[in-house]
Formats: C-alpha cells, structure tokens, sequence
C-alpha cells in the first residue's frame, strides 16, 4: 500500500497544482451532474445560424474506417467491426469484450467519411436520440470532452459538404445539438490533462467559431486563439517536436493544428505556420522511407493521417517545403538519426516522457529503428491496446523495445494505462554525423529500488554499410542477467549461421548480423496498428551478468 502512494506520488509531483486541482473540479462537477434529476439538469440547446461557407475538410475522406456488408455498414476500429446499424448499441453493451477506447471511438463519429448520406443523417440523428447529457458515466464516452472535440468538428465537415440535402427540421435539430455539444466542451475543456486532449479542444473551438455566426461563435473563437497561442508555446520544445515525445501524437497535434490554421485568415494563418514550420520539419524527419511515422512511444502507422498527407495540406495552406535531410538532430527532444543511400537509422535518446504528461511514455531509451534499402527492418514493437492490464504494461517496458533489460527492472516504473513513476535519466554524451555517417553514444541510468544503481551505456555507429551497436552495462551482481533485443519486421527472414551469427533476408536486401555473445531466436509479435499482433522474430542477445558488454554489428550485404 505505501509503496503504490510512493509511486503515485513519484507519477503526480511533476504535474502543475492547477491541473490537479482542475481534475479535482471536474470531478466534483461530473459527480454532482450525474445525480441531478433530469428537470435541474442544465441544457443549452439553442442553435445558432451558420456561415454562408463553412470551412471544409482539407483532407481526402478516409473511406476504410467504416465496412459495407449485405446487412449494412460496420466501423472498422482496432482491427474489429461494431455495426452501424439502427438501433446502434453506442456503449457497446453488447460487447462484454470492448475496450474504453472503441467506447470513445464509436462516438467520435469519424465514420461519416465512410459512409453515404442518408446513412450519415440516420446515425447522427439516433446519436441525437440516445446520448443525452449527464447520465452516470457521460463524461467516459458520449460527452467526453475529448469525443466531443472530435465529433462535432465532423459533424460540422459533414453538414458543410451535404447541407443542400438535410431537411429544415433536421438541420435544426443537428444545430441544436452541436451548440449544445461545443457549450458543453467550452465548460469542460481538459485543462486537467492538457496536451494533445486540449489541442483537440482548440481546434473544436475555432473550427466552430468559422462554422456558427454571431457573438457567441465570435467568443469561442477568442478563447480558441487565446489557448492556441498559449500551448504553442507550453506544448512545442525547441527543435519543434511535440512535448508528448511521440512521432505519431507529433503527427496529429500538427493535423489539428493544421484545421486551425484552416479557419484562420491572414496575418494569424501566417504566424500559426511560422510557429509551426520546425514542427513539419521534424515530421519529414521521423518518417521512414515507407512514408509512414516512426513507432518510438505510443502510437499507430495508420493513426490519423500519413505525414505525406499532413505536409501535403501544409504546403497548400502556404507552408514552406519540408525536405528530410540526412541528419536527424533534435536535442530537446532526444531524436537522432542518420540517412544514406541503403541505410536509414532513428534513435531515441531522450526522456522516457514528458515531466507532467508521461501518458505516452515507453522504455524505449537507447532504443533504435533501422531500414535497409526503403525497408523496415528493426522495428518498434508499436502498441497493440490502451487498456490497462499485462499487455499494456508490456507495450510500454523496456524488454518490448530494441534495448538492454538488467534482469526485471525496467527504466521507469509504468503505472496503469497513462501513468509513469520513477524514471530513468537518459542523456546524449556525444553525436557526431556527415555525409559518410554517424556517431552517437548515449546513456540511461536508473535506481529501481533502494541503493540498486543500473548504468547502460550504447554506441552506435552507422554508415551506408554497416550498424554497429556497442553495449556496456554497469550494475550490482544480484540484479539479474543483462538482456539485449533485436526486434525484426515480420517480412524478414532469419538463418542463424553460428552461434554468433545470423543471415537477415528481406527481399534483395542480405544484412549479416554479428556478435561477440550468445544469441538466440524469440518468437515474438508486431503491432504496427492498435488492435494489431503480427508474429514475427526478436534476436536476444544475452550479455551474462553485470559488469556486461557486447558488440553487434550489422553488415548490409550487395544486392545481388
């Protein structure tokens, strides 16, 4: 028991008091509306009139997030089907086995890109119907201010490409619930969790301000403008990456962003892609060859949008053009890398999280992502589910990622779905890198109980011929074996040709893997998409007790 405060209060210190104390509101404020009887409920319904042009949806539709069948369409979400069809069970009660975060996702109502018309009307006016406000637990899916962001923005896209066909009485009706819907949110904003949750708020805010007329859409807008100003400058570091540390949050903070700068004209459009000109340049850096996000931290290929798409709107609101370079180099954030002809590397050498939002965090310090001739060949493990249990907790820990484990000690202590404890300390000691290649040598130190100190230390070296990795592992005897692991993209087939080495196959491309210590093959999965488990194999690399070292190096072979 005083263990779990310690770590819970290890997790909270770093967290404003104002958040804190914003959660312990809402709390209270959620607790009290739920109990209320439906007469001393607040509701606030009155529609306001829309703009001639209401601002459209940049982007293509995404037409695979919903599945047409003989008996009608179905959402496609983490890799599982949840039908469309009327009467819609919208909190899944039906499903004993459905996690919170498809709860959340059959409510943000992403599907209307998927779906015709009439089917689009049907299933916003049953949602009209049958998620009224303040029942118990709103607040965890129907009107949950993050859904809420989200689903009236699409709405709104929805409305502005079809309302020529939407009947009058229907129309009002869809208006009174958005006005409802975006009052509510301007009540709720969640400045308790802030990040990427609030960037979503802003963008529902502004987004709205451009779709609905008159003072009040004019004051949502304010509060809009005023909290985008404030969290450009709290939520970007200095080499422009989102403060979440995650590739793919990077990539939708900078979509939504992109939808603000949508709604705004002029000199606030300009400075909004001021500001956010390092921040496409860091997105150009973290994709790979394939076109899609690295996977360090949580996150998805196919979260939102690909980062081809984002620059793409980027370049046609007037951003600058964003070319990847050879070296990837964001201190602040911990991101390095190298490109070459053949080779393509990313490591991540910085903070497990961010101080006050570790929500995204992994212990993935010193972990790498490596492709060989536009091919992924050492992959993140990526994050098959949010929900907190074995396998959430497993995502996040080092053994999961392309790092060294001192027995089981992990480099933070993962707490639940969101939550991070201690931390390790991680730290760039030198990075070198040219046209020809790079050198970087990194450290993590951790104290994962008592006087117990664990030290690890990596070089890398890379060049358009080679990878080499150079461990060295510094801790007490007791602490257990020093592991290190090797996770491959599923299409890469593996041929150990000694005990020290192995032949690595992807295609034409031949990479020959050696080591100075014993080696031995893992089944093991890949989770490229949530919902996602691809079996493939992870090299594990045993380095005996601690002191420890091991050399491995990587030699890509010539393309036959």
């Amino acid at each position: 028991m005083l263990n779990r405060v310690w770590q819970q209060w290890r997790c909270m210190r770093h967290v404003p008091a104002r958040q804190l104390l914003r959660r312990l509101m809402l709390i209270a404020k959620r607790q009290t509306l739920s109990r209320l009887p439906s007469s001393l409920l607040p509701r606030h319904c009155v529609p306001l009139p829309c703009v001639e042009h209401p601002p459209q949806n940049p982007y293509a539709a995404r037409v695979q997030l919903a599945e047409e069948f003989a008996d009608g369409y179905a959402l496609t979400h983490l890799n599982r089907r949840f039908s469309l069809n009327s009467p819609v069970d919208w909190l899944l009660k039906c499903d004993p086995q459905a996690t919170h975060l498809e709860r959340l996702a059959l409510h943000y109502h992403e599907f209307l890109e998927a779906v015709p018309f009439e089917d689009g009307r049907r299933l916003i006016l049953e949602w009209i119907d049958h998620n009224l406000p303040f029942r118990r637990g709103y607040w965890l899916d129907s009107w949950n201010s993050y859904a809420i962001s989200i689903r009236t923005v699409c709405w709104m896209q929805w409305i502005a490409a079809y309302r020529e066909l939407l009947e009058d009485t229907e129309r009002a009706r869809i208006l009174s619930s958005l006005c409802e819907q975006v009052r509510f949110l301007r009540r709720n904003l969640e400045t308790d969790i802030c990040g990427n949750h609030l960037i979503k708020n802003v963008r529902c805010l502004i987004w709205s301000s451009a779709f609905f007329a008159g003072k009040e859409a004019d004051q949502w807008g304010a509060l809009g403008r005023r909290l985008l100003r404030q969290q450009l400058d709290q939520q970007f570091l200095p080499d422009g990456m989102h403060f979440e540390l995650s590739p793919a949050y990077h990539g939708q903070v900078f979509g939504d962003l992109l939808d603000c700068a949508v709604c705004l004209e002029g000199e606030e459009r300009r400075q909004l892609l001021d500001s956010l000109a390092p921040a496409a340049q860091c997105l150009s850096q973290l994709t790979h060859p394939d076109g899609l996000v690295s996977l360090f931290s949580d996150g998805a290929l196919h979260m939102v949008y690909s980062p081809e798409e984002y620059l793409a709107v980027w370049l046609r609101l007037g951003g600058s053009h964003v070319t990847r370079e050879a070296v990837t180099q964001l201190q602040a954030s911990g991101y390095y890398g190298w490109s070459g002809r053949r080779s393509d590397v990313l490591i991540d050498c910085g903070r497990i999280c961010a101080d006050a939002l570790p929500a995204h965090g992994h212990g993935d310090a010193l972990s790498f992502e490596w492709d060989v001739d536009g091919q992924r060949i050492v992959v993140d493990q990526g994050v098959y589910q949010y929900e907190a249990g074995e396998n959430r907790l497993l995502d996040r820990s080092a053994r999961s990622h392309n790092t060294v484990t001192v027995g089981d000690h992990d480099q933070a202590k993962f707490i639940g779905s969101f939550r991070t404890g201690a931390r390790s300390r991680v730290r760039c000691d030198r990075w070198t890198a040219s046209p020809a290649g790079m050198s970087l040598t990194g450290s993590c130190a951790w104290q994962p109980q008592g006087n117990v100190a664990i030290q690890h230390h990596r070089e890398f070296e890379a060049d358009d011929g080679r990878l080499r990795l150079v461990d060295q592992v510094a801790a007490p005897k007791q602490t257990g074996r020093v592991t290190s692991r090797i996770l491959l993209h599923h299409e890469c087939r593996v041929t150990v040709e000694s005990p020290r080495s192995a032949l690595i196959v992807r295609g034409a491309t031949r990479i020959l893997l050696t080591t100075d210590v014993g080696m031995t093959l893992q089944e093991a999965f890949w989770s490229p998409d949530f919902g996602q488990r691809i079996s493939t194999v992870r090299i594990v690399l045993d380095l005996g007790v601690a002191p420890a070292h091991a050399t491995v190096e990587f030699c890509i072979l010539p393309l036959k």
